[in-house]
């Protein structure tokens, strides 16, 4: 892990903070060991945290037993609010902190060179027991030239070909109430 010109390595966990209204909120979190992002706006007013929900993916997506990115280096910018990823088998990433507030966290996020289909660039990893206990119960997507959305509960969706992809919750869930959902988009040089 590189911060400007200090680098150390043996982490478990990186964590990113930011101040709002005179309290600190952790927003994002990597472990380096498997590629696993998680993150969460910051909080409503009503509360004083809100819950990480789902884990997600970036990167040239392998399963060694669970889905994993192997990521052999970071390195963080805190003026941009940027995480530079070298993949262990070729190719790197850029993970930037784009916008942040109590309705949304955005992350843009390139990869030289351009994925291309032969592999998962990215993949979400969420709890599931039934609709009402869960952080993710429903997939929706759009297809390139269709205005329409399709959508499916997540344990029966297997594989799409979408420009945009919505992973989330329709009814209220006892767990992790309030986990974000997710939003996928601006796959420009994909090709899925």
């Amino acid at each position: 892990m590189r911060v400007g010109q200090r680098t150390e390595t043996g982490f478990h966990l990186l964590q990113l903070w930011t101040r709002f209204q005179e309290r600190a909120e952790e927003v994002l979190v990597l472990y380096p060991a498997d590629g696993y992002w998680r993150a969460r706006p910051l909080a409503p007013q009503t509360l004083r945290s809100s819950a990480y929900g789902s884990s997600f993916l970036v990167g040239p997506v392998e399963v060694q037993g669970r889905p994993l990115v192997d990521i052999k280096e970071v390195a963080f910018d805190p003026a941009t609010r940027t995480f530079s990823l070298a993949f262990a088998r070729g190719g790197s990433a850029t993970l930037r902190l784009d916008a942040l507030d109590q309705e949304r966290i955005e992350l843009d996020v390139t990869f030289e060179p351009p994925v291309g289909a032969t592999q998962p660039f990215a993949a979400l990893r969420s709890m599931y027991v039934t609709e009402t206990n869960s952080d993710v119960a429903q997939v929706a997507w759009r297809e390139q030239g269709s205005a329409l959305w399709v959508d499916s509960p997540v344990m029966s969706f297997k594989r799409a070909r979408a420009v945009e992809l919505w992973a989330g919750r329709r009814v209220p869930s006892r767990h992790n109430t309030s986990a974000p959902d997710f939003t996928f988009r601006g796959f420009d040089t994909v090709g899925r």
